[in-house]
């Protein structure tokens, strides 16, 4: 919710000032000091090779994304800060200063930004290498001394703080209900191992660095379906393949009690035995209407006995617009990756649903 703030205050000004705005950013080089300021002008260099000043004073409004925001905005007030990289925006145009290190192109900022901070030789794995973490505000990069980076690692997000159009919201639960729910998220956690994915990686740069691409990691929980009674979710894992191609999604359903927060399992959603509800919708998949997100199965209905033995209630996601069954990787024989299917709410798949759990728009 901090992050959110900081990003509405910073939207306002840069609106309120958008006429003629200046703004630099890059990577910190060192500080100079300056008659027309009690701080340390921060000294930067662009992407593009361009060097720039950026003076700040006490009306600067100053942020870090980082975690430890107040020591590293010190850092910088104090001219001690290294390893990293800031955006700062003036309504004042770049001009030329005096500073003890010479004349420089300078902007004296309105506002200033901590985007990144380095960490150098921070990390240790199994074989001794050691790596440096490049953090921001929305995720962090392990990589190897010369910036090559090995795994990115995007902070998780959901249920409290993703938005999708047209569907309710986390914040439509009463704030008991918020509570239960994220303790029932905080509980589970993450759905990946990080040091086992961030070795892999390693391995497979070690191995083939011409074909190497940077592994990603992600963890997202957004609404997906709701109505008077319940609200779904959507959890979206994200883990690179063994190539470190990104292609390996695991894809979970999640439902809860809109006025208690109390999780419901996806078998009870039914008024049926589970094996009965089972054979049905695994049926379904199969007939007209359903849609195939994944591998095509070519209506091979010899899948059917695989499908219903490897069935999870958590594999049974609904969505305002159809129910979808979601197999992640490696739990099918016939399928490399995950398999996908969406299902029309018909006449016989609502039928064997207690009515408190079919979306609104399904109807």
């Amino acid at each position: 919710m901090k992050k959110l703030i900081w990003l509405l205050i910073v939207c306002i000004l840069f609106l309120c000032g958008c006429s003629g705005r200046q703004g630099v950013s890059g990577q910190v080089t060192g500080y100079a000091e300056t008659e027309i300021s009690e701080y340390p002008v921060i000294m930067i260099k662009q992407e593009n090779g361009r060097e720039y000043g950026i003076v700040i004073d006490s009306n600067t409004f100053m942020h870090s994304w980082i975690e430890d925001e107040e020591e590293s905005i010190e850092k910088l007030k104090s001219g001690t800060a290294e390893d990293i990289s800031v955006s700062a925006f003036s309504k004042s145009r770049v001009r030329s200063i005096r500073t003890d290190k010479g004349d420089v192109k300078a902007l004296i900022a309105d506002t200033v930004s901590v985007d990144s901070l380095l960490r150098k030789e921070m990390k240790t794995l199994s074989d001794g290498t050691v790596l440096d973490i490049l953090e921001t505000g929305s995720s962090i990069t392990y990589q190897m001394s010369d910036g090559t980076e090995l795994l990115r690692v995007n902070n998780p997000m959901g249920p409290d703080n993703v938005y999708v159009g047209n569907r309710e919201s986390f914040d439509s639960f009463s704030e008991e209900a918020r509570l239960k729910v994220l303790e029932y998220y905080d509980s589970r956690g993450l759905l990946y191992d990080e040091e086992t994915i961030l070795e892999q990686a390693y391995r497979h740069y070690s191995t083939d660095r011409t074909e190497f691409h940077t592994y990603l990691l992600e963890q997202v929980v957004s609404p997906a379906a709701s109505n008077d009674e319940i609200m779904t979710f959507l959890t979206s894992v994200t883990i690179p393949l063994a190539s470190g191609q990104v292609g390996h999604e695991i894809r979970l359903g999640e439902i809860f009690d809109k006025q208690t927060g109390e999780h419901i399992s996806g078998y009870d959603i039914f008024n049926c035995e589970k094996e009965k509800a089972v054979d049905i919708i695994v049926d379904a998949a199969f007939d007209y209407g359903a849609t195939h997100y994944s591998e095509s199965v070519n209506g091979d209905v010899r899948l059917k006995d695989e499908l219903k033995a490897a069935m999870k209630p958590e594999y049974i996601i609904l969505w305002n617009e159809n129910l979808e069954i979601a197999f992640p990787a490696g739990t099918l024989e016939s399928f490399e990756h995950c398999f996908l299917v969406g299902i029309e709410y018909t006449d016989e798949i609502k039928s064997i649903m207690h009515p408190w759990a079919v979306p609104d728009t399904a109807w």
